[in-house]
């Protein structure tokens, strides 16, 4: 009986330890996007007519991302992944199915 509460609160202890590090990463990951988009809005980035010629190519929709938001650099590829999946969302770059 021991041993089965000992596991159960061990499971717990684990779930909560991996969402409490789930919530970091996207605290952390909104915090990049904020500081980005309040950037954008100031003035302090404009479209160019080569950024928009890139979205077209293979990666430059991924480079014109990490232009806007350069601290993303700093995050583990997956951070970077769900960042950029969020951003191409608002962007509207996004296949929609009707």
């Amino acid at each position: 009986m021991n041993s089965l509460l000992g596991a159960i609160a061990v499971l717990l202890s684990l779930g909560l330890w991996i969402g409490a590090r789930a919530v970091s990463r996207l605290g952390r990951i909104e915090r990049v996007l904020s500081e980005g988009r309040k950037r954008v809005e100031s003035g302090g980035e404009t479209a160019s007519p080569e950024s928009e010629s890139a979205a077209e190519s293979s990666d430059g929709a991924f480079s014109r991302f990490l232009e806007q938001y350069p601290d993303c650099r700093e995050l583990s590829k997956s951070e970077q992944s769900r960042a950029y999946r969020k951003w191409r969302k608002q962007q509207g770059l996004n296949w929609v199915s009707r």
